[in-house]
């Protein structure tokens, strides 16, 4: 049965760095997609053309 100490050593070996750098990256993808989505106005009621 492993230790605790070597499950975390084991862990420390095995980091990713460039898991890291992908993982900022995907996230400013999201946030620059998220800035750029037109806002949502909720007392607002889109026009229609059967309005008109």
């Amino acid at each position: 049965m492993a230790s605790v100490f070597e499950a975390v050593q084991n862990l420390e070996d095995e980091f990713d760095e460039e898991a890291v750098e992908r993982d900022k990256f995907e996230i400013d993808q999201l946030v620059e997609n998220f800035v750029n989505e037109p806002s949502i106005r909720h007392n607002e009621v889109p026009e229609s053309d059967s309005d008109s």
